[in-house]
C-alpha cells in the first residue's frame, strides 16, 4: 500500500519504493494506491485482503510520513482486524511520531522499518509498539534512472543543490546553512553554481536525475536531526513559539529549545540526495557525519567542517579532477554494491522471515 499524489512527486523514494517491489524477483505483490478516489479498486483490494490471504501486508512510507491516509474506513478496519502480519515503513520520523505510534499499535504491526540503524532508536520503537524493528536506508538507487550519463569534465555547472528548506524545530540550520555559504563564497574560486532551497524548483524523479549528470558537484548533509522523541514536545513547543514570534530567528530557537537540551539520541539518517548524486557519479561535498555508516570521508565524499573553516581546502580538493574522479567512484562502487533497490529489498526478505 503506498500513495502516489501531486504531493509526493518530488520525493523520489515515495515513488521507488513500490516500483522497486513490483519487479524484484523475490516478491509478488498486488499493489494498492490509498489515495486512488477509485471505489471498485478499494473494494478489490478488501476482497484480496479477506479471500486471498496474502502471507505480508506492506505499508509504505508515503501511506503515512506527514498526513495519515489510512486512518479510518473499511479497510482500516479489516487491517486492524487481520492476522497478515503487516509491516509499516515509518517516514519523517521528525514529526507525528506520538500519532504513527498509535497508528502501528491500533493496526497490531508485526514489524517497522525505520530509516534508523540506531540500536538506541530500534530499542525506542520496540518499547513503544511491541513489535519487531529493523533499519533500512530511506531510499536505494534504481540504476536504470540514476546512472552517470554525461562524462564529469563535459557537466556545465560546477556545484548544484536542491533541498526543502529545514524547518526550526530540527534544532539546526544545515541545508540552508550549507547553500547560504556556497552561494557567498564560490564565487571567489569562479564555480559555477546552481544550487536552492526553494520548494518550488525541485525536481521531479527524472529531472532530479537529469540535472545531478549536469553536475560535477553537490552539495549536503546528512538528514534527520538529533533530538528524537516519541512525545514531539520540543517540536510542538517550537512551532508554538515561532506562530507567536513570526520574526523568531533561528539562533534564538536553537539557544532556547536545544541548546541545554539535555541527553539527546540522534536520528541521523542517510539521504536519498546522497544515494542518488552518488549512483550518477556526481562528486559530494558533504558535512561531517555518519551517513548511516556507509559513507566515509574522504573516500566517498569530500568531507567539509559544519563551521566552513576547511572551504578552501575542500574547493582545492573538488577542483583536483583526479581526486574528485576517484571519490565519485568510490561513492558510486559502494552504493552499487549495497544500495541499490535490489540489494535492498534482499536484506529486507531475509529480515522479514522473522515474522512469517
Amino acid at each position: 500500500m503506498y500513495a502516489n499524489t501531486l504531493a509526493n512527486q518530488t520525493f523520489s523514494y515515495q515513488i521507488g519504493w513500490p516500483y522497486a517491489l513490483q519487479n524484484h524477483s523475490l516478491f509478488a505483490c498486488n499493489s494498492f494506491n490509498i489515495s486512488s478516489n477509485s471505489y471498485l479498486k478499494k473494494i478489490k483490494t478488501l476482497l484480496k485482503i479477506k479471500f486471498r490471504k496474502p502471507e505480508l501486508i506492506l505499508i509504505m512510507h508515503s501511506v503515512f510520513s506527514n498526513t495519515n491516509l489510512l486512518r479510518s474506513g473499511a479497510l482500516f478496519d479489516m487491517l486492524c482486524e487481520t492476522n497478515i502480519p503487516i509491516v509499516y515503513f515509518i517516514g519523517n520520523e521528525y514529526k507525528s511520531i506520538p500519532e504513527k505510534i498509535n497508528f502501528s499499535r491500533n493496526l497490531g504491526i508485526s514489524m517497522l522499518v525505520t530509516q534508523s540503524n540506531s540500536h538506541k532508536i530500534h530499542q525506542i520503537y520496540r518499547e513503544a509498539i511491541g513489535c519487531q524493528v529493523i533499519g533500512l536506508p530511506n531510499t536505494g538507487i534504481n540504476p536504470d534512472v540514476f546512472k552517470p550519463m554525461v562524462e564529469f569534465d563535459k557537466r556545465e555547472i560546477d556545484i548544484g543543490y536542491r533541498a526543502t528548506s529545514g524547518t526550526m524545530y530540527l534544532g539546526h540550520n544545515e541545508r540552508n546553512s550549507i547553500a547560504q555559504y556556497f552561494n557567498l563564497h564560490g564565487s571567489k574560486h569562479n564555480l559555477t553554481l546552481d544550487i536552492s532551497t526553494d520548494e518550488t524548483q525541485r525536481f521531479t524523479t527524472q529531472q532530479w536525475a537529469l540535472f545531478l549528470n549536469k553536475c560535477k558537484g553537490q552539495i549536503g548533509s546528512e538528514a534527520g536531526y538529533d533530538y528524537f522523541e516519541t512525545n514531539d514536545e520540543t517540536r510542538l513547543a517550537v512551532n508554538k513559539y515561532t506562530d507567536n514570534n513570526p520574526e523568531a530567528t533561528f539562533q534564538e530557537v536553537y539557544e532556547k529549545f536545544f541548546e541545554n537540551y539535555g541527553p539527546k539520541t540522534p536520528m541521523r539518517i542517510i539521504s536519498g540526495r546522497n544515494i542518488e548524486a552518488a549512483g550518477t557519479k556526481t562528486v559530494q561535498i558533504l558535512l561531517e557525519g555518519k551517513y548511516g555508516g556507509y559513507f566515509q570521508p574522504d573516500t566517498h565524499y569530500i568531507a567539509l567542517k559544519k563551521d566552513f573553516t576547511n572551504f578552501d581546502e575542500v574547493v582545492d580538493k573538488f577542483s583536483d579532477s583526479s581526486y574528485s574522479s576517484q571519490i565519485a567512484a568510490n561513492a558510486y562502487d559502494l552504493v552499487m554494491s549495497e544500495l541499490t533497490y535490489d540489494k535492498i529489498l534482499n536484506k529486507f526478505h531475509e529480515q522479514v522471515q522473522l515474522i512469517l
